[in-house]
């Protein structure tokens, strides 16, 4: 799995020999100002599923868990956390089926 940039969208990468489509997913605003929403749209959903995500500071901490229940197709979604996140750098694990897939997000003051 291949971490997306900052404002970019992150894409999994899946080893097997499939034509199923790759989740995607793309947090914004990004930056995000402390204290604000961030929403999350994840796209090429195949099955209706519940999905975890999980963001880490740059130690490696986790600082905040979600669960979600998506659809097929397109999503978006509140992390209704974030706004207690102090400013910095953060990575946004998403978990879904097989599949996981990273991104980072930077908190402005």
């Amino acid at each position: 799995v291949a971490p997306g940039g900052v404002g970019k969208t992150a894409k999994s990468t899946s080893t097997e020999a499939t034509d199923i489509a790759d989740v995607s997913f793309t947090t914004y605003p990004n930056p995000s100002a402390k204290g604000s929403s961030v929403w999350m749209a994840i796209e090429n959903v195949e099955m209706s599923e519940t999905t975890s995500i999980q963001i880490f500071d740059l130690t490696g901490q986790l600082v905040l868990s979600e669960r979600h229940s998506i659809i097929e197709g397109s999503n978006k979604i509140e992390l209704e956390g974030f706004r207690s996140l102090s400013a910095g750098s953060y990575i946004v694990r998403l978990s879904t089926g097989d599949q996981v897939i990273t991104s980072r997000i930077l908190v402005s003051n």
